[in-house]
């Protein structure tokens, strides 16, 4: 039997599929901001005016043994409806060379030593060059295309079982001028409001109800944060933290747990208080509150529920109003990270930000 044929009959019979390679494609790192925007933008490492050294990983969710050929990076320019930075002026000439391996850390132990990060098999893909990077007109809404296109020299063939994806940016010296990149500082979480609210339970002298919102990502090993806001000048506010959404129990009755028997015309209370902290309202009317995400696995993907009062003994007989309960869950964690170090490329060493790095897309055969 052929050599070639008997290896498949082998590990068919061993109960092992073949390892067989990509048929072509492309990867968008990280996934979750294929066709969406990033929260954030960064000028590092094409938007400043001398070396810089930027190394950035990216960690699969799910990996498989597949050998992909990657033969080129194309990286996606921040986007932005803001007028002055809803364009980015191209930038020429940038003299860059750029490396990739199987890095030897996992997006949340990478090193701040450059050199500990990279993986044996580090080579460069693509070989010094002054590069020009092109004009991003205004869009009406984002994300941009992939618009900056490195065709590798070199191709890298990236298997997700050997380890995270390490990029290695040199930039050995470019012209002063901002230049963009939309990146992945933080996640997206999904929020809505839950429990009841009457249309009486309203401030006193708006006749508007208590608002109670939230920061756009909860993203596991950060913090959440609460807003609240149309409460009186100066006043005192509460913000609950619950474990859930009714039907349950707070204070050992039933939730949404009716306030009118005491005065409070409409007004529920929709979630057990498992936490409790007060805060003073602004000459605006608006309060915040911030609380630690632990990291642990069992925090991903979790509902967190809140509700806010304040005091306003002129609205009620209770003396006070209630918002609507809030829940939000949480994301992430963003399994990337990046390291750079601006001006000196002999550093061994560099800044670290976990779960920060441009968003790319990688053409592989």
């Amino acid at each position: 039997m052929p050599k070639r044929v008997l290896i498949p009959v082998l590990l068919f019979a061993a109960g092992l599929p073949p390892r067989v390679p990509a048929q072509g494609g492309s990867l968008v790192y990280p996934k979750e901001f294929r066709g969406q925007e990033g929260i954030g933008g960064t000028s590092i490492p094409f938007g400043l005016s001398g070396p810089v050294r930027l190394q950035t990983l990216y960690q699969s969710w799910v990996v498989d043994q597949v050998p992909r050929t990657i033969t080129s990076l194309a990286i996606r320019p921040d986007w932005s409806p803001v007028k002055g930075q809803d364009v980015i002026r191209g930038k020429q000439w940038v003299h860059l060379q750029i490396y990739m391996s199987h890095s030897r850390k996992t997006f949340d132990t990478v090193s701040s030593d450059f050199g500990l990060n990279r993986g044996k098999d580090a080579v460069m893909v693509f070989k010094e060059k002054a590069v020009a990077l092109p004009t991003q007109g205004r869009l009406t809404q984002g994300p941009r295309p992939f618009g900056l296109v490195f065709k590798l020299d070199t191709p890298f063939v990236h298997v997700q079982t050997k380890g995270p994806l390490l990029i290695e940016y040199v930039i050995t010296r470019q012209p002063a001028g901002d230049y963009r990149l939309d990146t992945t500082l933080t996640c997206r979480s999904v929020a809505a409001d839950f429990g009841r609210r009457g249309p009486r339970c309203v401030l006193s002298s708006s006749k508007k109800p208590l608002l109670l919102g939230n920061g756009p990502s909860f993203m596991v090993g950060q913090r959440m944060d609460w807003r609240l806001s149309g409460a009186e000048a100066e006043a005192v506010c509460v913000f609950t933290l619950g474990s859930h959404e009714p039907p349950g129990k707070a204070l050992g009755l039933p939730t949404p747990l009716d306030l009118g028997k005491w005065g409070g015309t409409d007004c529920y209370i929709n979630t057990d208080w498992l936490f409790v902290t007060g805060r003073v309202a602004s000459a605006a009317g608006t309060a915040g509150f911030t609380f630690p995400i632990p990291k642990g696995r069992e925090f991903w993907r979790r509902w967190f529920y809140c509700q806010a009062l304040t005091v306003d003994v002129k609205a009620n007989k209770l003396g006070f109003v209630t918002s609507l309960g809030r829940k939000v869950r949480s994301c992430g964690p963003i399994r990337t990270a990046r390291i750079f170090r601006i001006g000196d490329l002999k550093a061994r060493t560099g800044t670290v930000q976990v779960g920060a790095a441009p968003v790319v897309s990688l053409t592989w055969k």
